[in-house]
């Protein structure tokens, strides 16, 4: 029997060379919608992780969290957003930004853990830890202890630093706000975690 507990995910900080400014971001942003502007970025974060053997194969699709995936991320803009606007800078540090990923990675494998064991409410996911680095993950200690072990988040946020600082104009070139990569970034992440939860889980 597969006990539940909730351990405090905790991942180092790295240092990334990476600020996104989401200054008047109000102004008629979209978060779900056509993403081919960013396949550079999708491109980017998929072979990252098949370079670091997170991946292999295609990246399994759990059609119930589908429509959780596109939710959550609108709830995570207008966080960021919020958050963003209540600071003096007007962007998001290093810190904040890997901080999302440690997220979106722990609440990936959350979501899937709790689908796989039937939980109705699989799909209520709290935004409590986003900006700290650190949030807490509700599953079994096998699979958090896994979690942990890996450094997922940290070489998605590396890879993603690595697309940034290569491609600086990117979002002036292509008429995007500059948040907008990142969420796909983060997308990317959350839909790799599901894979490598979903394979840990035997899904």
């Amino acid at each position: 029997m597969v006990r539940n507990c909730v351990m405090v995910l905790v991942l180092a900080i790295t240092k990334l060379c990476l600020c996104v400014s989401v200054v008047n971001l109000r102004k008629g942003i979209i978060v779900s919608g056509k993403s081919e502007k960013f396949i550079d970025v999708a491109s980017a974060l998929v072979n990252a992780a098949r370079e670091k053997a997170y991946l292999a194969g295609p990246v399994t699709v759990i059609e119930d969290m589908a429509e959780p995936e596109k939710t959550l991320f609108v709830r995570i803009a207008a966080a960021v957003i919020q958050y963003a606007e209540n600071k003096p800078s007007g962007e998001l540090s290093q810190d904040d930004i890997l901080s999302l990923f440690i997220f979106v990675y722990a609440k990936a494998g959350e979501m899937v853990f709790k689908w796989h064991h039937g939980d109705k409410n699989f799909a209520n996911v709290s935004l409590d830890g986003i900006f700290v680095g650190q949030v807490a993950m509700s599953a079994s200690e096998k699979m958090l202890e896994y979690f942990s072990k890996l450094k997922f988040a940290e070489d998605m946020a590396i890879a993603f630093s690595v697309w940034n600082e290569n491609n600086p104009d990117y979002c002036e070139e292509n008429s995007v706000h500059p948040l907008l990569p990142l969420l796909e970034a983060l997308k990317w992440t959350w839909r790799i975690t599901v894979d490598i939860a979903a394979k840990h889980l035997a899904v």
